[in-house]
C-alpha cells in the first residue's frame, strides 16, 4: 500500500495524474502489483488497465498464501440485442405500459393483444420507432394474454402478459 501511495505522490509532485504516468512509474506499479491479490493490487490493476491498457485478470485468494487461481476472462460476447417489446408491470392489474423498439429499417408497426385462443382484443398502431403505449386493462378478465409486435402483419416479437 505504501509503495502505491509513494509512487502516486511522486507522480503528482511532477504534475502528472494516473493517466499520464511515465513509463518508469508504470513499471514501478507493475512490480508492486506482482502476483498480489490484496486491495492495493486491485487498485493498481485498475489504474494500469484503465489508463495504460495493461489489463490482467486478478488473482483469487487473498488469505496471505500464494494465489490459487488466476481468473481468465474470454473475449466478451457481443451484447444481446435490445428487447423489441417490454411490458411493465407484468403481472398487471388496471393498465400495462408497452415499450417498443422497432428494428432498423422498420418505421411503422402495431401492437396487438390476443387471448390464448388467438382472438385479437386490441390492435394499437405505433407512431414512432421507439416509444411507449399505455393500455387500460379494465375490460380484461384475469388470465394470460399474448402481446405481439407487428410490422405489415408479420409478428416481430411476442411477450406474455398476465392480468390479475
Amino acid at each position: 500500500m505504501l509503495g502505491l501511495i509513494s509512487t502516486l505522490q511522486a507522480a503528482h509532485a511532477d504534475g502528472r495524474g494516473v493517466e499520464a504516468l511515465t513509463s518508469g512509474k508504470v513499471e514501478q506499479l507493475k512490480n508492486l502489483q506482482g502476483q498480489a491479490s490484496d486491495r492495493p493490487a486491485h487498485w493498481i490493476n485498475n489504474i494500469l488497465c484503465r489508463f495504460h491498457g495493461l489489463c490482467a485478470a486478478p488473482y483469487t485468494g487473498g488469505d496471505g498464501s500464494a494465489p490459487k487461481v488466476r481468473i481468465v476472462r474470454s473475449k466478451p460476447s457481443p451484447a444481446p440485442e435490445a428487447d423489441l417489446l417490454q411490458l411493465k408491470p407484468n403481472p398487471a392489474m388496471n393498465w400495462v405500459a408497452i415499450d417498443h423498439l422497432l428494428p432498423d429499417g422498420i418505421a411503422s408497426g402495431s401492437v396487438r393483444i390476443i387471448d390464448l385462443t388467438g382472438k385479437p382484443l386490441i390492435n394499437h398502431t405505433l407512431g414512432n420507432k421507439l416509444g411507449q403505449s399505455v393500455i387500460q386493462l379494465g375490460e380484461f378478465a384475469p388470465g394470460a394474454y399474448m402481446v405481439q409486435l407487428l410490422h405489415d402483419g408479420e409478428v416481430l416479437e411476442v411477450e406474455r402478459l398476465i392480468v390479475r
